[in-house]
């Protein structure tokens, strides 16, 4: 099981879930997911959100053998300062996954959890693979935003 300091990680066969507590009022987290500046700023240069339902996330990447490729998601609910929900999926996938980021006020901050499921739709091997890489991914993206938010709270 992956484990970031700070942050309580489960990784279980079927699905991601991550909880961290970040020193920033739940309005603050959720600009920092939701405002496309910010997201270019603890995230990467190129991603875009539109935080309304219907609306489209999309993360241009490179892959570690220099191919350029695109994660793209369609927001399914989006609940100001509480909750943001998408799905995702990477370039080629055959199957879409579920992201869904919950954000509670917290007495030191915004407890922030983040579920990555819709896994079982893949074989073992590759199940097991992309728990791994996502997990690691995710735990990266929750260390910047964590971060980001606090160096500005």
């Amino acid at each position: 099981m992956p484990v970031l300091t700070g942050f309580d990680v489960v990784d279980a066969e079927w699905e991601i879930e991550l909880h961290v507590v970040v020193a920033c009022p739940p309005e603050g987290v959720w600009r920092a997911l939701t405002d496309n500046a910010a997201i270019r700023q603890w995230w990467a240069p190129g991603v875009v959100l539109d935080p309304e339902v219907g609306g489209a996330f999309v993360e241009p990447w490179v892959d570690p053998s220099g191919r350029r490729l695109v994660t793209s998601g369609v927001v399914l609910e989006a609940v100001p300062a509480s909750r943001l929900s998408l799905t995702w999926a990477d370039h080629g996938w055959p199957f879409t996954t579920f992201v869904e980021v919950r954000l509670a006020p917290h007495p030191e901050g915004t407890l922030v959890e983040l579920r990555h499921t819709g896994w079982e739709q893949w074989g073992e091997a590759d199940r097991r693979n992309l728990l791994r890489s996502h997990a690691e991914g995710w735990e990266h993206h929750l260390a910047a935003l964590t971060a980001y938010c606090e160096e500005r709270a």
